[in-house]
């Protein structure tokens, strides 16, 4: 409460704010005086954003993101970056592994990352790669969540929208499930617009917004007893190339990650600012991924 404060008046201070806001601010009876000029200047907007989610905690940084012209994205990329991991971004002559993803975000997003950062458009890729044994069985793909014929539908299964990350919903029994409630967040996910969510993936925003409903896919043979119960994890390897070649495996279970060699060795880094451990009986069964 104490740094909502001290934001609100470091806006206040500053006389940022448009008469728009100004207006919200009275008619919610905060009573504020005084003259308030337009804002021309993009810091000044950020203030604003501060004062904003102080006072409207539904606004999201994303939907404040995607109005940012784009000769501020950098900028704003910068921002994000210094808040999520808390060390400063070199975009200008970016020499880490973090910080050359992020020059990729803004200068790279190619029509074939669109179409593999399409969970319905990738099907196809997949399919004349590697071949159609090894996509998850799709049931169908929607345009609203009204159009899924839910009574139909096999006691479990995988609702997630195409043009994005997290927005995903696991049915293991539809007979206790609120699927009224479910629309209405599915619903919710056509609305957003994951390019500008987590610090500018331009490369989501042509992606058109869909539902994929997919067959729900059970822990595999060895698995132990604990991954067949709520909440239902599985075992996720993620290969990690670079020239073209393997070099790390990513492994996660639940909410625990860990990163391995070619050769299974655990590595001293880590996917997010915390890390796990896992335990390396618990990837035997990927060594043959990279066959």
């Amino acid at each position: 409460m104490q740094q909502r404060i001290t934001d609100l008046e470091r806006a206040l201070r500053m006389q940022i704010m448009l008469p728009r806001k100004v207006a919200k601010l009275r008619r919610r009876g905060l009573g504020l005086t005084g003259s308030w000029a337009p804002m021309n200047s993009h810091r000044m907007q950020k203030e604003l954003q501060l004062l904003n989610q102080w006072l409207y905690p539904q606004s999201s940084d994303g939907e404040y993101c995607q109005q940012c012209p784009p000769e501020y994205y950098s900028l704003e990329l910068k921002d994000w970056f210094q808040r999520s991991t808390r060390t400063p971004l070199n975009l200008e002559q970016p020499q880490t592994f973090n910080e050359k993803t992020q020059w990729l975000k803004l200068h790279d997003s190619t029509n074939l990352k669109t179409k593999l950062a399409d969970k319905f458009l990738v099907r196809e890729w997949v399919k004349e790669k590697i071949g159609p044994q090894y996509l998850t069985p799709l049931i169908g793909v929607y345009d609203k969540a009204e159009d899924i014929p839910f009574d139909i539908l096999p006691q479990a299964f995988v609702v997630k929208a195409t043009h994005g990350s997290g927005m995903n919903l696991i049915v293991t029994d539809k007979q206790i499930f609120d699927w009224q409630g479910a629309q209405q967040r599915i619903n919710s996910w056509m609305k957003r617009n994951h390019a500008f969510e987590h610090g500018f993936e331009l490369h989501y925003a042509p992606i058109v917004p869909r539902i994929l409903v997919e067959a729900y896919l059970e822990s595999g043979p060895g698995a132990p007893e604990d991954r067949k119960k709520p909440p239902y994890t599985m075992d996720d390897y993620k290969v990690w190339c670079f020239g073209g070649k393997a070099h790390f495996i990513q492994f996660a279970t639940g909410h625990v990650t860990a990163f391995y060699n070619t050769k299974w060795e655990k590595q001293d880094f880590a996917y997010g600012p915390v890390r796990q451990t896992v335990s390396i009986s618990s990837v035997g069964r990927g060594r043959g991924c990279l066959r």
